[in-house]
C-alpha cells in the first residue's frame, strides 16, 4: 500500500466509514432512549445523562492500556461459595415432598 501511494487513499474512506458508523451509533442510542422514555414516561435527557459514566467506563475498559489490567482482574480465580446444604434445608417457598 504504501510504496504504490494508496495509503492515504484508505485512510480517508476509513474515516469515512468510522463517522458513519459513530454518527449511526448515536443515532440508534437517541432513537432508543427516545422509545424507552416514551414507555416509561420519563425524560430523554435525563435518561441519556445518567447513562454517561457508564458509556465512558466501556471506553475506558476496551481502551488498549488498560485492558491487560482489566484482563488480570477478570481472569483472577473467582471466589468459591458454596452453600451449606443440608436434608432439611429448602428453598423458600417449596413444599416437601410426600
Amino acid at each position: 500500500m504504501t510504496v504504490s501511494g494508496e495509503t492515504f487513499a484508505i485512510l480517508n474512506v476509513l474515516w469515512k466509514v468510522f463517522l458513519t458508523v459513530i454518527t449511526l451509533h448515536l443515532c440508534f442510542l437517541v432513537f432508543a432512549f427516545f422509545f424507552g422514555s416514551a414507555v416509561s414516561g420519563k425524560n430523554p435527557f435525563t435518561l441519556m445523562k445518567n447513562q454517561i459514566p457508564a458509556y465512558l467506563s466501556a471506553l475506558y475498559v476496551v481502551s488498549g492500556k488498560r485492558r491487560q489490567k482489566f484482563d488480570a482482574i477478570v481472569t483472577a480465580p473467582p471466589f468459591e461459595f458454596r452453600a451449606q446444604t443440608t436434608p432439611t434445608s429448602r428453598m423458600t417457598g417449596s413444599r416437601p415432598r410426600p
